[in-house]
């Protein structure tokens, strides 16, 4: 099945609207800490995540459920193999994201204050990067 142009900018159109929508009712959101927190402590609950080794995370930025205090607190118990996306550059210069064994928060570079992107340079860096086949 092909796309025209018209369906494809249509469906991008919609998507933008859509991203755009979440973007706006996450930055309304009242009580943001206290339902984060509660939402991370649901998660967290479920017998599946309970019963994991190895469990993926992301670190929250901006108007995101907010991340950081749980997982801090699990990394810092040491008893699962925490793996997060991060930004990082392919071969030519191009976004992507990578995998990361976090072992620490301060591992990752704070940018503007606001968030945790960027893995700092260390290393420990090439021995905890991971490829999705190393997941499965």
């Amino acid at each position: 099945m092909s796309l025209t142009p018209e369906e494809l900018e249509a469906i991008m159109e919609r998507k933008n609207k859509m991203r755009r929508e979440a973007y706006d009712r996450r930055n309304a959101q009242e009580n943001k800490d206290e339902v984060s927190a509660k939402a991370v402590e649901l998660f967290m609950a479920l017998p599946e995540y309970q019963n994991a080794h190895t469990v993926m995370w992301y670190i929250d930025c901006r108007s995101e459920l907010r991340t950081k205090p749980e997982l801090l607190a699990e990394v810092a118990k040491g008893e699962k193999k925490i793996i997060v996306p991060y930004c990082t550059e392919d071969e030519n210069g191009d976004n992507k994201l990578g995998l990361w064994w976090m072992e620490s928060l301060e591992e990752m570079v704070v940018e503007s204050g606001i968030y945790l992107s960027h893995l700092k340079t260390c290393g420990a860096i090439q021995r905890r990067k991971l490829s999705q086949k190393t997941l499965i």
